[in-house]
């Protein structure tokens, strides 16, 4: 037998979907009554009574209540507006709290209950006082044909009324830091019940402000700006809560002198990293600082806050060196550091104005070790230097080299070499990829690259029919001594992916910079006969006009197709949109394609070019990209 609430794979349910009848907001008080509120009202067309809440210091502030009191001393009648949020089909009722209930009758004493808007009449002889006070059950019952839930309140009428009398409100001011008020109230002295007070920070009593239950509050501002407070005094009586709210003060502190920022969030150490790889985000956090409050005509002074991130090889604010500015408000990228060890940093956040001294606070230090690059690919043969680069023997080597810099460690600087002729799985993913959670390059910022050198040694590297080639993204990459071959490669032959790319950085490049931000240098590589691509024959895409691609002393044998489908525009024996150099190098293939099918490449985006070469047996497309003189 089935346990209520117990459900099984395979078995079959219907679940069915409710929602639950609810009122709309209360409104304020008096004139400022709301259509499409709740409100109580001595007459059909009356403003609305103050309604009591309860406010407490808690998640539940918020909340709309099952209970609401309002002091009506010499009624006889009142009239109830009951909207409830986003459904139809509703009826109002009131109960005699026995269980019984009648439905709600406008003032004529007919039926409406669509949309809720009308005034209930409410006869109050009808229900028995106790100490002076009515309770009244009401609901809103869903009755259409659909899925509802009733709600139940309870509207408390006071004969007396107990609803505190606010004398003195909390005033508003223009304040120096080192002066600042103490807001208070004063309510109306009355016999009976208990007084209790909180206070509230936001112009709406958004936010209750812990331990501030006085009649007085001095609000501890730090930082100039403008602040609103306000006060819910409430009375109790016999477990009953009178609320009456005060009005709301603005505080305006000045910039008498600029304090300095807080962290609200330390920044903590990320997890080892390696040799050439960027350490993780470290994410920080600081509270709200100076505002110049220009509105202001007094002591105004413009505002400004800048964060830096400084580096030391101690754990010591002395010595450090400026690394430079962050332009994220709550994340720190660190630099990726190519000698083994500990480094530390710190952020700096630093606010100044006009005509006053800056103020600055500096983090919690915190550090990075980085490790070796040779802990990580240990059990391959060599140190990766040129010398003696790192030997890839078997598929598996060639798959670890692959998961070290998709996972972020570039191995510029490191050679790998393969030892033997491998053939990629068709399963195989290339070198490069994406930052984990990332969609796209973001110009660069968000991919881990390969960007050392790889030798081929000579040998030949099989890929899959209709498999993924050798690479998805490189950087400042060397391939080299390479022989390729795949009966149908599903891509560029050599590198899937060319793509603008700023060095890593989301943004343009100084020409200091430009130089440094090319993107692969393809030497003495060949395509052999009986391989076709379905794009160009090295590399394809779109890039930076700094993203300088140069291949020299390369080959594409006789009886290889280049766009073996015949669709791509853009296409070539190398490359496709093409930024930089092809040195010494020739072409046999078949090039098919759409548009722009060249014999070297397809298209040519940067304007200088040098010394290039290409025989091409056959070219197929409508319009042809013309092969590339031998000089310009």
């Amino acid at each position: 037998m089935t346990a209520a609430n117990e459900f099984f794979s395979g078995d079959e349910y219907t679940f069915k979907i409710t929602r639950k009848v609810t009122l709309n907001d209360l409104p304020g008080t008096g004139s400022a009554a709301t259509n499409g509120k709740f409100k109580v009202s001595t007459g059909i067309d009356g403003d609305a009574l103050p309604i009591s809440r309860a406010y407490t210091v808690s998640p539940e502030a918020s909340k709309f209540p099952d209970t609401f009191v309002v002091a009506a001393p010499d009624a006889e009648t009142l009239y109830i507006t009951a909207p409830v949020v986003t459904q139809t089909n509703v009826k109002l009722y009131f109960g005699d709290g026995n269980g019984n209930w009648t439905e709600g009758k406008d003032a004529n004493g007919d039926s409406n209950d669509d949309p809720l808007t009308i005034p209930y009449k409410l006869d109050l002889s009808a229900y028995t006082a106790s100490n002076d006070l009515i309770t009244i059950p009401f609901k809103l019952a869903y009755e259409g044909t659909g899925c509802g839930v009733d709600s139940e309140y309870t509207l408390k009428v006071s004969l007396i009324d107990y609803t505190p009398v606010i004398t003195a409100q909390p005033q508003s001011g223009t304040y120096e830091k080192n002066a600042l008020p103490t807001l208070s109230v004063a309510v109306e002295e009355t016999d009976g019940g208990e007084l209790s007070y909180q206070w509230y920070s936001g112009s709406t009593y958004s936010t209750p402000i812990a331990g501030a239950t006085d009649a007085e509050y001095t609000p501890p501002l730090k930082f100039s700006n403008k602040y609103d407070f306000g006060c819910v005094v409430t009375r109790t009586v016999d477990g009953t809560a009178y609320t009456a709210r005060s009005g709301i003060a603005t505080v305006t502190v000045l910039l008498t002198y600029l304090t300095p920022p807080e962290f609200t969030t330390q920044p903590v150490s990320p997890p080892d990293t390696y040799q050439g790889q960027k350490p993780a985000t470290v994410a920080y956090a600081y509270n709200t600082t100076d505002t110049d409050c220009s509105n202001i005509e007094v002591n105004y002074a413009k505002v400004a806050i800048t964060r830096y991130v400084y580096r030391n090889t101690t754990s010591s604010y002395d010595g450090g060196t400026l690394l430079g500015p962050l332009s994220n408000v709550s994340k720190c990228d660190l630099p990726a550091e190519s000698e083994v060890g500990t480094y530390y940093y710190w952020i700096e956040l630093v606010v100044s104005a006009n005509g006053k001294p800056d103020a600055a606070t500096r983090s919690d230090i915190f550090s990075v070790t980085v490790r070796s690059i040779s802990e990580k690919i240990s059990e391959l043969t060599g140190d990766g230097s040129a010398e003696s680069p790192w030997l890839i023997k078997t598929y598996d080597d060639l798959c670890l080299i692959r998961d070290i810099v998709n996972s972020g460690v570039a191995l510029s600087g490191y050679c790998v070499k393969l030892d033997a002729d491998i053939a990629l799985a068709s399963d195989w993913v290339p070198i490069g990829a994406l930052k984990a959670g990332k969609s796209s390059e973001n110009n660069g910022a968000d991919v881990n690259p390969f960007g050392g050198t790889f030798d081929g040694g000579g040998h030949l590297l099989t890929v899959a029919d209709y498999g993924r080639p050798l690479f998805k993204y490189v950087r400042q990459a060397t391939v080299k001594n390479l022989n390729i071959f795949g009966s149908h490669i599903a891509a560029d032959g050599l590198v899937e992916t060319y793509y603008v790319d700023y060095n890593g950085q989301s943004s343009s490049l100084s020409m200091d910079e430009i130089s440094e931000a090319r993107t692969v240098t393809i030497d003495n590589v060949t395509l052999k006969s009986g391989t076709s691509t379905l794009k160009s024959g090295f590399i394809g895409g779109y890039a930076s006009g700094v993203n300088i691609v140069t291949i020299r002393n390369c080959t594409v044998e006789e009886g290889v197709v280049i766009g073996y489908d015949g669709t791509k525009s853009g296409i070539g024996s190398f490359g496709g949109e093409f930024n930089g150099y092809v040195e010494n190098s020739v072409s046999y293939a078949t090039v098919k394609g759409v548009d722009k099918v060249g014999g070297l490449v397809g298209g040519l985006r940067r304007r200088f070019r040098e010394r290039k070469r290409a025989i091409v047996r056959r070219r197929h497309g409508s319009r042809r990209a013309e092969l590339l003189p031998h000089r310009l």
